[in-house]
This record gives C-alpha cells, structure tokens and sequence, in this order.
C-alpha cells in the first residue's frame, strides 16, 4: 500500500465517521513508515470538539474558535485542536482532506486576522446594500 493509498483509505473513512457522529469525533492523519508490503498505523478516535474547549483557555482562545478557517499556502485550513504533548507545534489544523498539519502559536495571530479580515469585509458588504 502506498503513502498516496492510506491517505485515500484515512480520508475517506473520516468522513464516514464524520457524517455518522456529526462531527463529534474524528481519526487522526495516519504516521509511520510506508513500504511495498505492509503499513502499520493507529487511527485514534478522540472527542474532538470536547478537547478543544477543554485546551482552547490555555491558548488564548474560547470554545467558539473551533473550525475557524484560514489559508495558508494556498490550501483552505481549519482549526481543529492542540496537541499539548507538542509544545513547540502544539496547534492543530486539518484541510478538506483530513490531512493534519501542526503550526507554532503564531498561527494563531494569521487566524484572528483572517477571521477579522472576513467580518469587517461582511460588515462592508452589508453597509452597501442597506
């Protein structure tokens, strides 16, 4: 099985769980080693939403953060947890792949402009129609 193949299997059985929990819960990006015979990696299942809210405080950030969207290298990122094992990456983020990357703290400031960018933007928008 290849590396391109086990993304394809973890993509697609995340969104089956995905669509069967409403998504409550999510399988972590698979990591390890890949070669011609075998493939060995753990899908871990974790209440996803639960664990941001319990480790957003320790972040600066509040429960409503979860799943704020930004981009980033061209790609479309959202914000989906902390791995607080991982202090100098500790910021979580999936793409609409499911793929899973992991940024410094200093993702976060890109984040909140974004996030303010897109509201000051829709405000705009609003202004004019009225």
């Amino acid at each position: 099985m290849t590396k391109a193949e086990v993304r394809q299997v973890s993509k697609r059985l995340n969104e089956i769980i995905q669509k069967e929990f409403g998504g409550k819960y999510a399988i972590a990006s698979p990591r390890g080693r890949y070669d011609h015979t075998s493939v060995k990696f753990t899908i871990e299942f974790r209440e996803e939403i639960a664990d941001f809210e319990n480790n957003a405080p320790l972040y600066g950030l509040v429960a409503s953060d979860y799943g704020k969207t930004f981009q980033h290298k061209g790609k479309t990122l959202t914000l989906v947890g902390f791995e607080t094992s991982r202090p100098k990456f500790p910021i979580c983020c999936r793409d609409k792949d499911g793929k899973e990357t992991l940024f410094t703290r200093d993702i976060l400031a890109k984040i909140e402009r974004e996030a303010l960018y897109r509201k000051t933007t829709a405000d705009d928008l609003q202004k004019n129609k009225a």
